[in-house]
């Protein structure tokens, strides 16, 4: 959201609180004074319960099916801001400190003055006085002309210009697979992520190699068709017990 507090007809949403929303591609709508809605971008999307990968096709055998890869699924899928590297996963928390700790360094930090932002909601840029640490890329403070606090990404100090012609910061898709004891979480672009034209969905078997810094990816080894390349923005390893699945 645009406010430091997700609210419902003014007031604060608390644990506990029972929500009622409508889903429609990237958004989910809540019921909001006079007959309005809020929109809340959906950051992440998982599997609460994760099966187990189908047995290879008959001649298959694990990972000798696939040339340098092997048989993965898709566990989660979400969006963030390009260039943030963290994202949170309830499903593995371990990942989301290791990723937090490789994104921060040393962690978020205060500014000591007025910092020029763009509005994640979009819109041109404000210079905001922050009311909280600076981190993932982001800042929350309250503009100084006035208005509720906003969150937006930095661009500057008070007297820096902004080049990029007002618009909003690039939100791009992310998918989140399991290949053995392996996770890896996948940056796509601003579509939902694609394998051979069609949308990846939770649940979905791919075949993965993984070469470095990038994964290629096909619906499988029988579909001969050319693979997709995407950036892998974390690999954390599943140290779950198979029966906490």
């Amino acid at each position: 959201m645009g406010m430091p507090e997700c609210k419902i007809d003014d007031k604060p949403i608390a644990d506990g609180d029972t929500v009622q929303f409508r889903v429609d591609g990237d958004w989910a709508y809540m019921p909001a004074a006079k007959g309005g809605e809020e929109g809340l971008r959906i950051l992440t999307t998982e599997l609460k319960v994760i099966p187990p990968l189908p047995a290879p096709a008959a001649g298959e055998s694990g990972k000798g099916a696939i040339p340098g890869g092997e048989r993965a699924m898709v566990i989660g899928a979400g969006m963030h801001i390009r260039g943030q590297r963290p994202a949170a996963w309830s499903a593995d928390p371990s990942s989301v400190k290791s990723s937090l700790r490789a994104g921060y360094g040393g962690g978020p930090a205060m500014a000591t003055g007025p910092v020029m932002a763009i509005p994640v909601t979009g819109g041109p840029p404000v210079i905001v006085m922050p009311i909280g640490p600076v981190g993932a890329g982001t800042v929350t403070g309250v503009p100084l002309t006035g208005g509720p606090p906003v969150v937006g990404m930095p661009v500057g100090g008070a007297g820096a210009t902004h080049g990029g012609g007002g618009g909003p910061p690039p939100w791009v898709h992310l998918s989140r697979v399991q290949a053995g004891a392996k996770i890896y979480q996948l940056e796509c672009s601003a579509k939902p992520c694609e394998v051979e034209g069609k949308q990846i969905e939770l649940g979905d078997t791919l075949a993965i190699r993984v070469e470095k810094k990038w994964a290629y990816v096909t619906s499988g080894p029988e579909s001969g068709a050319k693979e997709q390349k995407l950036r892998i923005l974390s690999e954390t390893e599943d140290d779950a017990a198979p029966d906490a699945k």
